[in-house]
């Protein structure tokens, strides 16, 4: 009796551990399975660690649950008035992992001691790793020998499926990442997701977390080499992805972060000299550039489109981007859409609908609202998502979340996860990454199982 004791007491600490490091292989996960892993997941928490709910109740409160999943709840009422309900069912169920993770973090966690939490963190960069790979599988299987329709027997990329791994990696990055993609799924739809943004913020939070593995003291040398190398992979992963708001990101938060990780006042400004030179270098060489792309972005030839590409031109990117990209069209049905029903939205289902109704209307006058309609576009920005669908109320709540663990982060010197929520608040200025599966689960993820580990201190 006692031997079945131990061992129930064994399984009951480890299954939901276990099912947590599994979660975090999420990036190579299809909606349907990445569903049955969150399910799986918290079940398994509530089984093995229902006991623990009250005392944690009461340790802890309802206040952080309430204050992380208020604006989920004011949203998904919304769906009552929303005319078209399939769609605001969709948001909802794709939605629930901002509900439940933080309630199962929080009172219903497993045992997250810091050399498991560590393993987390591990089980993620892993992740990412192995679908960098796929990645890169995918892309040189089937962007190899793509024949061009309608151009008199052009053939892209030929023979890279033989080339040798160099030259491979070689023909991927003189051929950027959107073409390369663009020609790939021609080929073959990916069966796993591939988006530069969502890539790329999971890359971007892989290289916080092996900043803060190399900043603890206790870190052997030869894992230490390892992180620089994951560093450096991800990294120039992230340049070749060339997801805009995130390179920022990267130029601006990591350095940054480093900086207040350091101890030694010393070491600080010697570091803040370094990097104030080398941002000085990078401003002079991207403004002193010749600047040779001319054209729109729709016109642009490939060698012109290649450029527009380069990492050196970035910053010229991103206002180039805000002069001429689809989103000053998307923006204006945003704040046209936000000004008809300002208090309440029209509803978490009808965004979608409103929008294109909106598009509809411009491309009366404007041809290239045609363009954006016909992609059925949406906003662009999470935080106009949320206005547009439930009104200033939803959005204050959101708002409110942000500051609340802000707040909390603050209060225990937690860099890491103020890093990781300034990640996501800029994410979210520019795309709907809270609107989608992937972005959805890595922000309820990650936001529950560190707002967990500050409120819990185990």
């Amino acid at each position: 009796m006692h031997f079945g004791n131990s061992e129930k007491a064994y399984l009951k600490d480890k299954v939901p551990y276990f099912l947590l490091l599994l979660l975090c292989f999420f990036p190579l996960m299809r909606f349907g399975l990445m569903s049955a892993a969150i399910i799986v997941f918290a079940l398994g928490c509530i089984l093995c660690n229902y006991g623990s709910f009250v005392s944690n109740l009461k340790r802890i409160g309802w206040r952080p649950v309430f204050f992380n999943i208020a604006f989920f709840l004011l949203l998904a009422f919304t769906a009552v008035y929303s005319e078209n309900t399939k769609n605001a069912s969709i948001q909802i169920e794709k939605g629930l992992p901002i509900l439940l993770l933080p309630i199962v973090f929080l009172y219903l966690s497993p045992r997250l001691d810091r050399k498991r939490r560590d393993m987390v963190f591990a089980a993620f960069l892993l992740s990412n790793l192995l679908f960098l790979a796929y990645l890169f599988h995918y892309l040189v299987t089937y962007a190899s020998d793509f024949h061009v329709l309608d151009r008199n027997g052009l053939v892209l990329f030929e023979g890279l499926s033989d080339k040798s791994f160099v030259s491979q990696l070689k023909d991927l990055w003189n051929g950027t990442f959107y073409e390369v993609f663009y020609y790939a799924r021609k080929t073959k739809e990916s069966a796993i997701q591939i988006h530069k943004t969502y890539i790329s913020q999971n890359l971007l939070w892989c290289i916080l977390i092996l900043i803060y593995f190399l900043g603890k003291k206790k870190t052997v040398w030869y894992f230490k080499l390892l992180s620089i190398v994951l560093l450096a992979v991800f990294t120039i992963s992230m340049v070749y992805l060339y997801s805009l708001i995130n390179l920022v990101i990267l130029l601006v938060l990591v350095p940054c972060y480093v900086f207040f990780l350091m101890g030694s006042v010393r070491h600080k400004v010697v570091f803040a000299l370094v990097v104030s030179l080398l941002a000085l270098g990078v401003f002079a060489k991207g403004y002193t550039s010749k600047e040779r792309v001319k054209a729109s972005p729709v016109d642009l030839s490939y060698a012109e489109y290649v450029q527009y590409e380069n990492p050196v031109f970035v910053f010229k990117n991103i206002w180039r981007m805000l002069g001429t990209d689809d989103r000053n069209l998307i923006n204006r049905c945003n704040w046209s859409l936000i000004r008809e029903a300002p208090l309440f939205g029209h509803g978490v289902g009808d965004v979608q609908d409103s929008l294109d109704r909106c598009y509809g209307i411009l491309g009366t006058s404007q041809k290239e609202a045609v363009t954006v309609g016909n992609q059925n576009l949406n906003t662009h920005n999470y935080y106009a998502f949320l206005w547009i669908g439930g009104g200033a109320l939803v959005l204050l709540f959101f708002l409110i979340m942000l500051v609340f663990n802000l707040a909390i982060g603050l209060k225990n010197r937690d860099l890491l996860y103020l890093a990781f929520i300034l990640v996501v608040l800029m994410n979210l200025l520019t795309e709907n990454t809270l609107a989608r599966a992937h972005g959805i689960l890595f922000f309820a993820l990650w936001n529950s199982f560190l707002l967990a580990k500050n409120l819990r201190q185990e």
